[in-house]
């Protein structure tokens, strides 16, 4: 007799380490009550799921436990300074390698980490007077 559990919810790439390129940063709404967030998408760039994307949705929040200011430190590969203002999109092409892991309560799968390439072009920090451009 086969033991068979049928599977209602996931998506997205398969658990694993992959080699990935930053390609795009998305406002996102959420409809189960989290509030507006950011939902950051890397392209895989090589084996058997290149061109596939993955990512990862994070809140707008910038405090001491959220994930938001987590991911800006991988994708700009540094600290960033209070009173930064990141322009984001000067990140796109970014390469290095992810880790996807299992989303909670059966929601497929996203982005855990992102080590940006040791060789990345270094990132300079933006004027405070610089704009937020998402």
């Amino acid at each position: 007799m086969a033991f068979v559990i049928e599977v209602t919810a996931g998506g997205g790439v398969p658990i694993g380490i992959y080699r990935g390129r930053f390609v795009r940063i998305e406002h996102f709404e959420s409809d189960n009550g989290f509030g507006p967030g950011y939902k950051w998408v890397w392209k895989i760039i090589e084996g058997a799921h290149d061109g596939a994307e993955a990512c990862r949705i994070t809140s707008q929040k910038m405090g001491p436990e959220a994930n938001t200011p987590r991911f800006l430190k991988m994708i700009y590969g540094r600290e960033l300074k209070p009173g930064e203002r990141p322009d984001v999109e000067q990140q796109y092409g970014t390469s290095g390698t992810l880790v996807v892991e299992d989303a909670p309560n059966g929601g497929g799968t996203r982005v855990g980490s992102f080590m940006r390439d040791a060789d990345a072009p270094a990132s300079v920090p933006a004027s405070a007077d610089a704009p937020v451009v998402f």
